[in-house]
């Protein structure tokens, strides 16, 4: 399975990792090219090396200071103002996914190429990924699970009623605008496009989504915690108008244990701050 990652990164470092590393030096950024080049390689032998070296926590020591670097600099200074720095950005994360999988920390793993992922990554590569990775990070959570008996803890929100809203926004009521509630299956495409798209008029669409299996899975706060647990996603916390919102990575089952089972104790609006999957 390392073997199948490395090839992996290795094609990415082909593609695009050497005219990241010339476009950095070429925009004055000499000292980042030189990190991203060492970290690429010269050539796929050179990567294998690093990574059968005994050397290997070096290099990863190495990765991870300019994943960090480059973090910094998209987070507290100039943002990627050129498309090399991000990258090299997910070039970063997906030489620790190979790092993290071969000590044998699927977790970190994971974690490195959702946010690859996040970052805009090369697509089918990283999905290329997700099959040798998840499987092991999945059964790495399975004592914790057991551990700590998760089902006493974890409910559901229950089956969602599309015609009703879960719970009211503290700010304002929809139905203070006597907005027009229209079922799915009593709507045509081009009564939508006449009634309410060309007249520019707002509608609430009911039983679009009955079918989803989505509406019945995740309502199911264990199964969410459980089966997608070890993946990493964005979470917005605060509110736009209390002018303090910010972005968080947290991975699922955080998200569960820290904001969607108090949600479900408390109530949705008196939590603060509110968070939802961005």
């Amino acid at each position: 399975m390392a073997d199948e990652l490395h090839k992996i990164f290795a094609s990415c470092a082909a593609q695009f990792g050497t005219t990241a590393v010339s476009d950095l030096r070429q925009a004055g950024h000499a000292e980042t090219a030189h990190q991203l080049q060492a970290l690429i390689g010269e050539d796929s032998s050179t990567r294998a090396e690093l990574d059968h070296s005994d050397d290997r926590t070096t290099h990863e020591a190495a990765a991870e200071a300019l994943s960090t670097t480059l973090w910094s600099r998209l987070k507290l200074e100039a943002g990627f103002d050129h498309p090399a720095f991000r990258e090299a950005f997910v070039l970063c994360k997906m030489r620790l996914a190979v790092m993290f999988y071969q000590k044998g920390d699927f977790q970190e793993a994971m974690r490195e190429v959702d946010v690859a992922f996040i970052m805009g990554g090369p697509v089918c590569e990283l999905q290329a990924m997700i099959p040798l990775i998840e499987p092991p990070a999945n059964a790495a959570l399975l004592p914790k699970k057991n551990g700590h008996n998760n089902g006493d803890r974890h409910g559901s929100i229950g089956k969602v009623e599309e015609d009703k809203p879960i719970f009211e926004c503290p700010l304002f009521s929809l139905h203070d605008y006597h907005i027009p509630r229209v079922r799915a299956d009593q709507l045509s495409v081009k009564e939508f496009r006449k009634n309410f798209f060309k007249a520019d008029t707002p509608v609430i669409i009911g039983g679009a989504m009955t079918n989803w299996r989505a509406m019945g899975k995740w309502g199911d706060l264990q199964w969410l915690h459980d089966e997608h647990g070890q993946r990493t996603v964005p979470i917005e916390l605060g509110r736009h108008a209390d002018n303090n919102m910010q972005e968080k990575l947290m991975r699922i089952s955080e998200f569960v244990d820290e904001h969607l089972f108090p949600s479900q104790q408390k109530g949705a609006a008196s939590l603060d701050p509110p968070a939802y999957l961005a």
